[in-house]
């Protein structure tokens, strides 16, 4: 029974020691190495979104702020067109989507493929690739 009490007290003061010296600050030679190794901070400048052009309209900066989170139009519409036409025997040319007024344009090299919304449902793009692939 002593010696239960004795290992158990024995574990008390080594957790008590633990937690104390864990929570202590780092030591002064750490410290004063961390004050001569650290360079004076820069000035830093409050980011502008858009330069300071006050001549822009709102539709263009609203074109601006919304283009990188507009969503393309489904991939598998640009490889229904490639593969049509692929199997069609023209050259290999590659399909590009271009967002303008509104609508996506796809192209096929040069040649403009079609137009879809700018949320296109299977409906729309089940018609646009019927209607390439007469």
């Amino acid at each position: 029974m002593k010696l239960r009490m004795a290992l158990l007290a024995l574990f008390v003061i080594a957790a008590v020691a633990f937690v104390s010296l864990r929570g202590q600050p780092p030591s002064s030679l750490n410290v004063a190495t961390r004050h001569v190794s650290a360079t004076e901070p820069e000035t830093i400048e409050a980011p502008t979104p858009f330069p300071a052009d006050s001549s822009l309209k709102f539709e263009v900066l609203r074109e601006r702020a919304l283009t990188p989170y507009r969503l393309r139009p489904d991939r598998r519409l640009v490889l229904a067109v490639a593969e049509i036409r692929r199997l069609a025997g023209a050259p290999d040319s590659a399909v590009t989507v271009q967002f303008a007024a509104g609508r996506w344009t796809l192209l096929c090299g040069s040649q403009e493929v079609g137009k879809v919304s700018e949320l296109p449902d299977f409906s729309e793009m089940l018609e646009l690739a019927t209607e390439w692939a007469r």
